[in-house]
């Protein structure tokens, strides 16, 4: 069952992510009476298993996952705590040392139920350990709330690329949460594409543990009708030289809402740390608004760090330029778009095949 929240735990969420929300919209009822199920190739299965690893559902247990009580006892970020005081409910990736597993392992976790749904999708790498993966949350019923928490542990020197899709058939209320510790010389490659229709609220963080870990943060939303999004991505830098980026990107249609913050945190002690990160916004339709907040929070004196930011309009010279080579006015827009969010989207097309 979830747990009751108090009123300060309440008052605090919106301070968190920095951006204005309703929490209550967010608190999940009951979620154990939703059926769901997930697949995957058959090809990157006998791989992962030859090579000592497993992807395994999981119904309630937390103490088998990889760095989770820990992440339970430790972490200050309260729907996160919520997520994992309830029945989990999910699959886990887990690899031994020193397996590179090719090819890619394609896996979706679908429902088609009418109740809320709750899905923890945990990674659990060994020492320099390789594995690329296209993740699919696919919400198919009339399921009008769901959770999804993506996390892991990776190991020294192991690599994680993953791919995130998130759909749904209607207006449903979304929570994704993120959360991967890394240790030394590790890195993650997270690209991001939640198009789940009505709200959604996002907090994705990446805690940069061990020396020389990486991170790099990509995200890409396009919002129409109605669509209210916040999604909030932070890196956490705690060893030294360490490297991240942030690349956030949204294109705006009708009444959609959409606010990102990003966050650099390099904490006392990262030297030589890297930290930067870019978010920037189109509004296409004149009711569409959105915000982007970025943040840069530096305890350390030898870093290199930066931000940047925009919300606007398609640019009117480019479009008249277009349409004065003959293209008509909504072909002329829709290049202007695809030449803005692909810095993002060729990252979905060439990773995973």
């Amino acid at each position: 069952m979830a747990i009751p929240l108090n009123k300060t735990a309440t008052a605090s969420y919106p301070r968190i992510l920095g951006i204005r929300y309703d929490p209550a919209a967010f608190t999940l009822p009951d979620s154990t009476r939703a059926a769901w199920d997930w697949e995957a190739n058959a090809e990157a299965l006998q791989v992962i298993n030859a090579a000592g690893g497993t992807v395994r559902r999981i119904n309630g247990a937390t103490a088998e996952l990889s760095g989770l009580p820990q992440l339970l006892a430790s972490t200050d970020k309260q729907f996160v705590q919520q997520h994992l005081q309830n029945q989990l409910q999910g699959v886990v990736i887990s690899l031994p040392d020193h397996a590179e597993i090719s090819p890619a392992l394609n896996l979706t976790l679908r429902t088609e139920s009418a109740f809320p749904v709750e899905w923890t999708v945990w990674f659990d790498l060994g020492v320099h350990s390789r594995l690329t993966t296209k993740l699919t949350l696919d919400l198919a019923g009339e399921v009008q709330q769901s959770n999804c928490l993506i996390g892991g542990a990776l190991a020294d020197e192991s690599n994680l690329t993953l791919i995130t899709d998130t759909q749904s058939h209607q207006a449903t209320r979304s929570l994704l949460l993120g959360d991967f510790v890394s240790a030394r010389d590790a890195n993650l490659d997270w690209s991001l594409w939640p198009q789940t229709k009505g709200q959604l609220l996002g907090d994705l963080n990446v805690t940069l543990a061990g020396t020389g870990s990486r991170a790099t943060l990509n995200l890409a939303r396009y919002g129409y009708q109605d669509d209210w999004v916040g999604i909030r991505g932070q890196i956490k830098h705690l060893g030294q030289h360490t490297f991240s980026r942030i690349n956030m990107r949204g294109v705006l249609y009708e009444n959609s809402r959409v606010n990102f913050t990003s966050i650099g945190q390099i904490d006392h002690g990262a030297s030589d740390a890297d930290a930067d990160q870019e978010s920037r916004l189109m509004t296409v339709e004149p009711h569409a608004k959105g915000s982007v907040n970025p943040v840069l929070v530096i305890d350390e004196n030898d870093v290199r760090a930066g931000h940047a930011a925009s919300v606007g309009q398609y640019d009117e010279d480019a479009l008249y330029y277009l349409q004065s080579r003959g293209l008509p006015m909504a072909t002329a827009k829709q290049i202007l778009i695809d030449n803005f969010m692909e810095p993002i989207w060729r990252l979905r097309n060439g990773e995973v095949g």
